[in-house]
């Protein structure tokens, strides 16, 4: 759950940041993955995380070619339920 992103629109004349957010102004809930693993080299626990992409909107293709995969309230019980195999 985020309250918004950041994206740089990057060409030739500038690189410039947008903060991107739910015009609704609501949290975002984007697709993660997460792992823990532990490393013998160290003998700890490190974690992994990662944010899942997808080809952008066209509202904002523009600023970036690609957008975090953007969870609504159907998507988010699905991914977080464990019963289902995905």
């Amino acid at each position: 759950m985020i309250n918004g992103y950041y994206e740089w629109l990057e060409n030739e004349k500038e690189s410039r940041p947008f903060f991107l957010k739910n015009s609704e102004g609501d949290y975002l809930y984007l697709a993660c993955l997460y792992n823990n693993a532990f490393n013998e080299k160290l003998g700890d626990d490190y974690n992994h995380f990662v944010v899942l992409t997808m080809e952008a909107s066209p509202h904002i293709s523009h600023i970036h070619d690609r957008m975090p995969v953007i969870l609504n309230e159907k998507t988010k019980k699905m991914w977080l339920d464990p019963t289902i195999p995905f």
